[in-house]
């Protein structure tokens, strides 16, 4: 499963937060922890992102990449053909390809190495979440092409599709019955929410 599909991003960014930032502070003010994010917290990303773009500093997986990379230079290839390697999309249907964390292999290795015999250096290589899946070149491409991304299929999913009550047959009769319920609780709750807007905005206009 893709990484962007989890919630493993934010879960890594609370617990930087939390243990880096706010060791000292169980539970702060919001004003406070406000203080944290912008005052200490987005500087210091800030500065990360300049030593990794000035080369100065490397992110952890960098030092995993390259080692995988060198073990799948000096292995050796006995039928290339037996394999479907296109390096321009960065695929490869070996087992090896599916299983390691930064979809190198050593067919794509040393078909790509074959043209460039020295490791790619890390300011030009970009790891992305379609094809071509690891792309190396000075030009910065899209982390993901806007058609793949998951969040407009979500986003026009929700804004044009009307909320629906799960269809439940079977065994789930009785969870379907709860459902039923809560979606009627919430339906009336919107009733209840519209009718105080309208006397709201009223006393409002009176008010003015």
């Amino acid at each position: 499963m893709p990484i962007a599909r989890t919630t493993m991003i934010v879960e890594s960014h609370w617990r930087v937060l939390k243990h880096n930032y706010k060791y000292n502070y169980n539970r702060p003010r919001l004003d406070h922890l406000n203080h944290i994010i912008t005052g200490r917290l987005i500087p210091d990303m800030l500065n990360t992102w300049q030593l990794y773009k000035n080369n100065r500093a490397y992110p952890s997986w960098w030092k995993a990449f390259k080692t995988d990379w060198r073990k799948c230079l000096e292995k050796d290839i006995e039928r290339l053909e037996s394999y479907h390697v296109d390096i321009d999309k960065w695929i490869c249907s070996c087992p090896a390809f599916i299983n390691n964390p930064y979809l190198v292999c050593k067919h794509l290795v040393q078909t790509y190495a074959a043209s460039n015999p020295d490791i790619p250096p890390y300011k030009t290589t970009i790891r992305r979440h379609d094809y071509p899946f690891i792309h190396f070149g000075e030009d910065n491409p899209l982390r993901i092409h806007s058609i793949n991304t998951p969040w407009n299929h979500i986003q026009q999913s929700s804004s044009n599709e009307p909320e629906t009550i799960p269809e439940v047959s079977g065994e789930s009769e009785s969870s379907g019955s709860s459902i039923r319920a809560r979606f009627g609780t919430i339906e009336s709750r919107k009733a209840v929410l519209a009718t105080d807007k309208k006397i709201f905005e009223l006393l409002n206009s009176i008010l003015e």
